[in-house]
């Protein structure tokens, strides 16, 4: 775990203010120290482009709002860089578009919607563990009883179901799922700078911007997690 001065860095759009403040406020609750905004959030102010580098984690809360191209690559190559977790929060019932979707598609997203604010609450727990704030491991009593055997049975089969009815599985608790791209195993995203950037980037909006954009599509969709 690094020294960083923050457990969770939180990148939003403007419209995404309140839901990117109540996360934060949770999260302190929790004891997960975070930083989202200038001035607010955390026991520390820091300017927001220094977030990536002075956390252990980094989260991105998506929504049909546009966020800044250049700053969000920014964010992600820093966090890549030093192999920090970035956990992509879906808010809104809808296939990101954009930036979001070129730079996210690959990695782990996790849906809050229909209700945002109500799903924090499990995000919380989900965050902390991801930042190296997990609570402590309590050992559950093997069932004693026939009845209460036969419940943790019902149990267990009616999370199978869920996950039949529900293609969207629940999202991994370990950090290295996080880490570059999903199912990288840890492994930094691989990064591109300078004219070759530019010109893979003009190709890949231009010729082959549908295929290039299919592709992300069908990636997000498998990517996607309940927290």
């Amino acid at each position: 775990m690094s020294d960083a001065p923050f457990d969770v860095h939180i990148y939003f759009s403007r419209g995404d203010r309140e839901i990117a403040a109540s996360l934060a406020r949770r999260l302190e609750l929790r004891g997960v120290t975070c930083q989202y905004d200038a001035g607010i959030g955390g026991a520390q102010l820091i300017a927001p482009e220094e977030g990536p580098s002075r956390a252990n984690m980094l989260v991105v809360i998506v929504s049909s709002e546009a966020p800044d191209a250049r700053e969000l690559r920014r964010e992600l190559a820093t966090a890549d860089r030093l192999q920090r977790p970035v956990a992509a929060l879906l808010v809104e019932d809808m296939e990101p578009r954009g930036v979001a979707l070129q730079a996210l598609a690959d990695r782990i997203w996790i849906r809050l919607y229909p209700d945002p604010i109500a799903q924090l609450e499990h995000v919380v727990e989900l965050l902390a563990t991801l930042s190296g704030k997990a609570a402590p491991i309590e050992r559950s009593l093997e069932p004693a009883t026939l009845e209460e055997k036969q419940k943790s049975l019902d149990a267990a089969i009616g999370e199978m179901l869920s996950g039949v009815v529900d293609p969207a599985g629940r999202a991994p608790a370990h950090r290295l799922a996080y880490v570059g791209l999903a199912n990288s195993g840890g492994k930094p995203a691989p990064t591109r700078g300078g004219a070759m950037a530019g010109i893979a980037n003009v190709l890949t909006l231009g010729i082959y911007g549908a295929m290039a954009r299919r592709r992300a599509i069908r990636s997000f969709r498998s990517n996607i997690r309940k927290p």
